[in-house]
């Protein structure tokens, strides 16, 4: 029987990346594509020790990873514990608060929360107007810069995956601030049907990595190029914005630049694929 399980959730491959490195600290740790398991009715485990991993998204818990936590039963679980990722203009405690709530209602408490800073994979004018976003988004994500960042996350990693490994348990925050924030942001931040104006331009080559890497299947091919299908809610992890080898996805006229798209460059498009 598999130690500890760790559920995935990633478009552009920060989380994926830190649950790998995760993986490689902690023996015995299998790692699992979160979206797969939507299908079933309840998802079931017979691990002992059960991590989630995933981006912040607005600011809460991502539409996708709140649909696994309530099928999700953590019956005969010892220890639940958490990790985001974010691209610096997040506040990790909501995200925290709500998986918790979510996990007393089944009788469980979440065990330990941990965040990791990191790349942010989308620019200002795709995010909605009220995030900050990144002003200077295209100088930050070289890979240069990626690694820099990696390299200072390699202590926090060791010091993470010790205190899963030793069972550590923490107290969830309880800032009446933060507390309240979650009550305005979770359902401000569970909108399904928004739709983003993705579209593409003349370079675009018909060569499907969007459809691949697209992980609600609302990208499909139609005379040899991507469309965007409206019947279906976008998962917003801007994966095929991102994975497009010729940059030639673009956001309506928000973002119309060809100044570089982020993905984790240690993280595959197949790898990304894998998780649906």
């Amino acid at each position: 029987m598999t130690k500890t399980e760790i559920y995935w959730f990633s478009g552009t491959g920060n989380s994926l990346h830190i649950a790998k490195e995760i993986q490689k600290r902690i023996p015995d740790t299998k790692l699992i594509g979160l979206v797969k398991q939507l299908e079933d009715d309840m998802i079931l485990t017979d691990a002992k020790k059960v991590g989630i991993v995933f981006p912040i998204y607005l600011n809460s818990v991502p539409i996708k990873v709140r649909e696994f936590l309530n099928k999700f039963d953590p019956t005969g679980i010892d220890y639940i514990f958490a990790i985001t990722t974010n691209g610096g203009v997040a506040n990790p405690a909501l995200s925290e608060i709500l998986i918790d709530k979510i996990l007393k209602k089944k009788g469980k408490n979440l065990d330990n929360f941990f965040d990791f800073e990191m790349t942010m994979n989308t620019p200002t004018g795709i995010v909605p107007s009220f995030i900050p976003g990144s002003k200077k988004w295209a100088g930050e994500i070289s890979e240069e810069k990626v690694r820099e960042k990696d390299k200072k996350i390699q202590d926090k990693l060791e010091f993470v995956s010790r205190k899963i490994k030793d069972n550590e348990k923490y107290s969830v925050s309880t800032g009446f601030f933060n507390r309240f924030k979650e009550l305005i942001m979770t359902p401000l931040s569970n909108r399904k049907g928004v739709e983003i104006a993705f579209k593409t331009d003349e370079t675009c080559s018909g060569c499907r990595l969007c459809e691949k890497v697209c992980l609600s299947g609302k990208v499909q091919m139609k005379n040899g190029k991507p469309q965007w299908n409206k019947d279906i809610d976008c998962f917003y992890c801007y994966a095929c914005f991102n994975f497009c080898p010729q940059q030639a996805i673009l956001v309506g006229k928000q973002y119309t630049e060809k100044k570089g798209r982020f993905h984790h460059p240690d993280v595959t498009a197949e790898e990304i694929a894998s998780q649906k």
